[in-house]
C-alpha cells in the first residue's frame, strides 16, 4: 500500500460523480442555517460560513437563505467586511443574523 492510498482511493475504485458537495435538503440546510445563527447570538454571520457549514452547494442554500430573509426569520446587511489574515481588507459580503426585535 502506498502512502497516497491512504489520503485519496485508487482511480479504478472513485466513483463518476466526486462532487465535494452533499445532496441538498432544504429542511435540513435551514436548520443548521437557524442554529448557526442561534449560537452566534445576535452577532452577524458570514455567508459563506453559512453555505460551509451546511455542505450543500452555494447556490441552493442561497435560496434557503433568500427565503428565511423573505419571509422575516432573519435579517441581512450587504456591508460585513471580509478580511483576510494575510491581504487584510477584501472588501464587502453579505451577513445574517437572527432578526432582532426592536423596542419601542
Amino acid at each position: 500500500m502506498s502512502q497516497l492510498d491512504l489520503f485519496a482511493p485508487a482511480l479504478g475504485i472513485a466513483t463518476p460523480n466526486r462532487a465535494p458537495y452533499q445532496s441538498f435538503d432544504a429542511r435540513r440546510a435551514r436548520n443548521i442555517i437557524l442554529d448557526q445563527l442561534r449560537r452566534a447570538g445576535g452577532g452577524w454571520v458570514r455567508r459563506m460560513a453559512l453555505r460551509r457549514a451546511t455542505g450543500m452547494r452555494p447556490s441552493e442554500v442561497g435560496g434557503v437563505l433568500n427565503e428565511l430573509a423573505r419571509t422575516g426569520q432573519i435579517e441581512f446587511t450587504e456591508s460585513m467586511d471580509i478580511i483576510h489574515p494575510l491581504h487584510g481588507f477584501m472588501g464587502h459580503t453579505r451577513g445574517y443574523r437572527m432578526l432582532m426585535e426592536v423596542a419601542a
